[in-house]
């Protein structure tokens, strides 16, 4: 019997939501087996996630025994703490500008800058080793290819061996996002 389509669909959803860990461990399955019930309506969605799910845990783990030290993703950790040690917070899995711009209007003191990336840019990491990275002034306002913010960041992600490209309001970020188990 093959697989069909939705099948390689949500193998292929579990691996990128275990591997890029912006839904915790304890919510996945919940998470997953609600994309399970939509796109297969006829199955038990809570035995297809737990199954699914373990077996992209498995796999998963023993790809990341192999990895060598430090993965991009490692760096990229490195380069945004020492981002946020300079008033410039991070905001992970943030799909809605609204919520960037909700972030800087009630943070405590005036912020640098902030940066943030979506679900979907982490995906892009995992699948093709490009993360796109919000970047925005403590304004609010985009920044833009040659501003001291955005040379600052990519100052900082050169220093912990990454390479990026500014475009209006981003980074793309030249990255595999091989986030340890």
């Amino acid at each position: 019997m093959s697989e069909s389509r939705a099948e390689r669909d949500l193998r292929d959803s579990a691996r990128l939501m275990v591997r890029a860990g912006l839904v915790p461990e304890t919510e996945q399955e919940q998470v997953f087996a609600a994309m399970v019930a939509e796109l297969m309506p006829d199955t038990d969605p809570t035995i297809m996630a737990k199954g699914w799910l373990l077996a992209a845990r498995r796999e998963y783990r023993t790809e990341a025994a192999a990895w060598t030290a430090p993965t991009d993703h490692d760096r990229l950790r490195a380069a945004m703490s020492e981002c946020q040690r300079h008033d410039i917070p991070v905001l992970a899995g943030v799909d809605d500008v609204a919520e960037v711009r909700n972030r800087v209007e009630q943070a405590p003191t005036p912020l640098r800058g902030i940066i943030w990336f979506s679900e979907r840019a982490v995906w892009d990491a995992v699948l093709g080793g490009r993360l796109e990275l919000g970047l925005r002034h403590g304004t609010g306002h985009p920044v833009q290819p040659g501003d001291q913010l955005a040379a600052a960041v990519l100052g900082c992600l050169e220093r912990h061996g990454l390479q990026g490209v500014v475009r209006p309001g981003a980074v793309d970020v030249a990255c595999s996002w091989q986030r340890r188990p």
